[in-house]
């Protein structure tokens, strides 16, 4: 099979997604004599067929190859702007999209085989990870289950730990907090003039 084989290109049930600033559509992808076709040629014809001028804009997923090969089918999606697509796109395709068209390499390393004094030498290159639209978090399998285990501990967004802190703050204005902090107001002082007169109390506090 040849890399250079014909590819044609064809799409149907194609929808202008107003609310997500897209246009998405199924793609066909004919590739007789060929194993499959990559993304990045896939994105460079889409982009030129709906005149597209920014080929980050474009996303491909979910593409499966028919049984017997020469036809594969996936899904497009063609934002109107990066932006648009860094706001709706999901992290985990921002981090696999490709900053630049032109960079067909399926590794990010390259191996130079050289023959030196009767003995074969390789050397590698590193070309650096492919950045994406978005960076790609490093986390282990324990670190991710350690976080959505704490997160469980949280009710809605933050709402406990907020209450929590606006409760702490309200008790320390109360005359058993003003005890703890050394202002001069007992427990007992506080019974003997009764809930109803914190003007006496208060008052007699700045009399001391």
């Amino acid at each position: 099979m040849s890399d250079k084989a014909p590819v044609t290109v064809r799409t149907r049930k194609f929808l202008r997604n107003t609310l997500l600033a897209r246009r998405q559509m199924l793609v066909d992808v004919l590739h007789p004599g060929r194993p499959n076709v990559p993304k990045a040629e896939l994105q460079e014809k889409l982009a030129k067929m709906y005149k597209v001028a920014d080929t980050n804009t474009v996303f491909l997923y979910g593409f499966r190859t028919a049984f017997g090969g020469g036809k594969s089918s996936g899904f497009a999606l063609i934002y109107d702007t990066v932006n648009d697509a860094k706001k709706f796109e999901p992290k985990y395709r921002l981090v696999r999209v490709r900053r630049s068209i032109l960079v067909l390499l399926r590794s990010t390393h390259i191996y130079i085989y050289i023959w030196c004094r009767g003995a074969l030498v390789v050397v590698c290159l590193c070309c650096g990870a492919q950045q994406g639209l978005s960076e790609k978090v490093e986390k282990s399998r324990k670190q991710i289950k350690e976080s959505k285990n704490r997160a469980k501990k949280v009710r809605g967004v933050g709402r406990r730990i907020a209450r929590h802190k606006a409760n702490k703050a309200n008790n320390l204005c109360t005359p058993f907090a003003m005890e703890n902090h050394d202002i001069g107001i007992s427990r007992d002082d506080y019974s003997s003039v009764g809930h109803g007169s914190n003007e006496a109390l208060f008052g007699d506090m700045l009399t001391r």
